[in-house]
């Protein structure tokens, strides 16, 4: 079973309640224990997040694109491990008609990750509108 967390701060920790949640999917398929996040868990996580925004924003633009970029890149190399997840999570197996709704949601999935994640940046420190800095 995967031992799913939440991440706070840059740390992988439990619910501060210590709860945790396997909730219902649509296929039932993956249940995996989860943190029962409750409001502590939120106050916490905007915490770390004002703690962050100010180093955030002393990094130059072209730092941030870096770092951002290399996000992009690496979640586009899991790409056919989310495919997967997220059909087994949609589509149950045995339900009529899965195998023709599981084609067409892997093709629909990968044609967002082709259109969103194939990201090649022109390297600048200084300011400029998205669309000159990001090429797809």
């Amino acid at each position: 079973m995967l031992e799913i967390k939440q991440i706070i701060g840059g740390n992988s920790v439990a619910a501060v309640s210590g709860k945790t949640s396997t909730g219902s999917t649509h296929s039932r398929a993956r249940s995996d224990p989860r943190p029962a996040s409750g409001i502590e868990d939120v106050r916490l996580a905007v915490a770390a997040a004002h703690s962050a925004f100010s180093a955030w924003s002393k990094t130059g633009p072209g730092e941030r694109r870096a770092l951002l970029l290399k996000a992009a890149n690496r979640l586009a190399s899991k790409a056919d491990e989310f495919t997967r997840i997220m059909i087994e999570d949609a589509v149950p197996a045995h339900s009529r008609g899965s195998q023709w709704r599981r084609r067409s949601a892997k093709r629909t999935i990968r044609l967002f990750w082709r259109t969103h994640f194939h990201l090649k940046a022109k390297p600048s420190n200084r300011s400029r509108p998205i669309e000159e800095c990001v090429q797809c």
